[in-house]
């Protein structure tokens, strides 16, 4: 099965569930843990976002794309995996046939990994 897509994903940390119970109803290797990178403006806690970059192919791509009215807080850009060029967005950040990155989405959503203490 081709995988043609990858999306970059953010939603509120209020949306995490529902996020992951979609993403688990779409993706067919157990998406419930999807949503797993936690964000937040100043990169400390708490997490006030959580985001995922994962491929898709078509069929997943689209049920992805029906499934985004039910969250509000959702922020996606959908790439062509090969090349990383932005495809569309549901945001007014990047424009198509531009080469863009999870760290291009964290900067247009004012974002940043929280990062964790050290053991």
């Amino acid at each position: 099965m081709p995988w043609p897509y990858r999306h970059i994903i953010l939603v509120a940390a209020a949306d995490r569930e529902a996020a992951n119970a979609i993403a688990a109803s779409i993706d067919p290797d157990d998406g419930s843990g999807t949503f797993g990178i936690p964000l937040s403006p100043t990169a400390a806690e708490p997490a006030t976002h959580y985001g995922c970059s994962t491929a898709s192919e078509f069929a997943m791509a689209e049920a992805m794309f029906e499934a985004q009215p039910v969250l509000s807080s959702v922020k996606w850009w959908r790439l062509e995996a090969a090349s990383g060029q932005l495809i569309d967005s549901n945001t007014l950040h990047g424009l198509p046939g531009q080469r863009w990155t999870w760290s291009d989405a964290l900067q247009a959503a004012n974002l940043l990994p929280i990062v964790g203490e050290e053991p």
